[in-house]
């Protein structure tokens, strides 16, 4: 990945992408597919190989900019959603 723009976190290892980035956060480049594809997911399948349908990155950093294989996981969607959901009631600072 060293052609791609990313910055290196000296803290947490985060490789941060610095170029263009979707509405969401995630970095975006031109992968050959007609139509811009996340960098993680690029970053991933260029030494994993395909991801296949069932299956989502999760970033354990938190951090949706960053392309560091380490930080990535494969896993189940359903999965995803629940990690998603611990870290919003750990982030609550009152009783809903």
């Amino acid at each position: 990945m060293s052609q791609w723009q990313t910055r290196r976190d000296p803290v947490f290892g985060c490789e941060l992408w610095q170029g263009k980035a979707d509405r969401d956060g995630y970095g975006i480049v031109w992968a050959g597919r007609g139509r811009p594809q996340r960098a993680h997911r690029v970053a991933w399948e260029r030494v994993h190989g395909p991801i296949a349908p069932a299956m989502e990155l999760d970033h354990l950093c938190r951090r949706r900019a960053c392309v560091a294989l380490h930080h990535l996981e494969l896993v189940t969607r359903s999965e995803n959603e629940r990690r998603k959901m611990f870290r919003r009631r750990v982030q609550r600072r009152t009783c809903p």
